[in-house]
């Protein structure tokens, strides 16, 4: 079970590099933005609960987890006016 997460896990790392076209580099982050994106993803499992969910009803979570989600090397272009 814990073999196929880590599959699933990197799998999704691997999709948002891709998808994100960036370089190799960025993996130690695309890894943590992929835990970060299934902790707080709803499961059947759970009965539609997020892990995080299932988790604070057990233990107090650290202020870490509760950081909001960043965006993934998302490409921005600037708009300037004609003028400037």
């Amino acid at each position: 079970m814990v073999k196929q997460k880590n599959q699933h896990i990197l799998e999704t790392a691997c999709v948002l590099l891709f998808r994100a076209q960036v370089p190799g580099q960025k993996w130690d982050d695309s890894v943590a933005t992929t835990v970060y994106l299934l902790n707080r993803m709803p499961s059947k499992a759970l009965e539609f609960k997020t892990p995080l969910q299932v988790l604070s009803q057990h233990v107090t979570l650290l202020s870490i987890l509760l950081i909001p989600l960043r965006v993934f090397d998302c490409v921005a272009f600037v708009h300037l006016h004609k003028n400037k």
